[in-house]
């Protein structure tokens, strides 16, 4: 009995789980090349198992789980610790015994949560719908005819982990669950609101995201990190401590936690996304001096990534904007030059392009990643009388078309 729930044991790798006709569990270590490691026994006694589900995150808590149906139809939860092994059990559902096949299907219903898809001996299929925290908000019947299906898998995921952005997908995302990118913004006086995109790239109405945030310096949106489905955020405040803002979209932004200090040394702070393709959002800093430096996530165990950089007025992380499959960064110099630093995979760069001339006029530039819904990263730039312009790329290095798109943004700090 196999199962893939995502990233287990902490090192921002998939990986696999596994239960022998003995009742014995391994974890089966992805190496992030195609290969596993060693496997590792993490438990016994699971041969009353007739099936094994990979939700993900099922109760919140950022860490992968697994799910269990025996034999007499007890459906359990075993939470994920986050370092390769899982809970006894906690019994969720009962019944189960008349499903064909159970599937952890991410989230099915939009609402930023994961759920479960059970295929009954009847044919009828069912959605479970999970509440974030380890339980049931409600079930419907979602279809009939499925008695004929031997095998069932949710397309596009890799075990309906919520797992880290790809080097395409950068920016704040869907802040509002309706599965559509949106902008964040902070405004002069504290507060952050999110201006909900059509998938289109045009900016809708503002709704407040959080206040009291006079003090950033800093704002850098770095993926799900708790897992709930909802994208998080860093900042750093103007006494160079670094803060993990974890949100969920019914909940909003949680109380901070403390992730370091000594940041008030640095002129820029930005997160490019995987930089160095381990699964896991990286950041880059720049110090007084010019120097970059590259912070891998999640330790932040920094590396030197280059000099001079205080050259740059503007430096963001689009994504992956020349298409060869890496995270890039765009400059933006004094003399109005946008350069393109395309990234090698590996946290450094293969070279430097020019990406386009006659940036002056712009007093800012930030990547809200893909905003018109066509696959490819944009650039959002701010003129000093406050308007605002998208950026369309090709996807290739360069542009496909630019428009502005709203006015009177000249009040907000940041954009994302």
């Amino acid at each position: 009995m196999l199962a893939a729930p995502g990233d287990v044991n902490g090192d921002g790798r998939q990986d696999l789980v596994t239960i022998d006709t003995s009742g014995v569990m391994r974890i089966h270590p992805g190496d992030g090349a195609g290969g596993f490691g060693e496997p590792r026994t993490v438990g016994s006694g699971w041969e009353s198992t007739t099936t094994l589900v990979a939700p993900g995150d099922f109760n919140g808590d950022g860490r992968a789980d697994v799910m269990s149906v025996d034999s007499t139809g007890t459906l359990r939860l075993h939470a994920g610790d986050g370092a390769g092994g899982f809970g006894s059990g906690e019994t969720i559902g009962t019944g189960w015994e008349g499903m064909t096949s159970v599937l952890g299907i991410r989230d099915f219903d939009g609402d930023g949560r994961v759920d479960v898809l059970g295929i009954h001996a009847d044919g009828g299929l069912w959605s479970y719908s999970g509440n974030g925290s380890g339980g049931w908000k409600a079930s419907r019947k979602a279809g009939s005819g499925w008695e004929g299906m031997t095998a069932v898998a949710a397309a596009g995921s890799a075990g309906n982990y919520v797992a880290p952005r790809t080097p395409k997908q950068v920016g704040f995302g869907d802040l509002n669950g309706d599965r559509v990118r949106d902008i964040a913004a902070l405004s002069s006086s504290g507060t952050l609101y999110a201006y909900r995109g059509n998938g289109t790239g045009s900016i809708g109405s503002p709704f407040v995201l959080a206040r009291d945030w006079s003090r950033t310096r800093f704002i850098a949106a770095v993926g799900d990190y708790n897992g709930d489905g909802s994208p998080d955020v860093v900042s750093v405040d103007d006494g160079g401590t670094m803060w993990l803002h974890k949100r969920s979209y019914e909940k909003g932004f949680t109380d901070p936690v403390s992730y370091n200090s000594g940041w008030n040394v640095m002129s820029h702070v930005f997160a490019p996304g995987d930089m160095d393709e381990d699964g896991i959002e990286d950041l880059f800093a720049v110090d007084l001096d010019g120097v970059l430096w590259f912070y891998p996530g999640p330790d932040l165990r920094r590396k030197q990534a280059g000099t001079g950089w205080d050259s740059l007025l503007d430096i963001v992380g689009p994504g992956d904007f020349d298409g060869d499959g890496h995270a890039d960064v765009l400059g933006r110099t004094t003399a109005g030059s946008l350069l393109l630093y395309r990234g090698n995979g590996n946290g450094g760069w293969k070279g430097t392009t020019t990406a386009g001339v006659g940036w002056q006029i712009y007093e800012s530039l930030w990547a809200p990643g893909d905003f018109d819904g066509d696959g490819k990263p944009d650039l959002l730039a701010r003129k000093t009388n406050g308007d605002l312009w998208l950026y369309t790329s090709d996807g290739k290095g360069g542009w496909k078309n630019w428009r502005q798109v709203g006015s009177g943004w000249d009040s907000m700090q940041f954009i994302g």
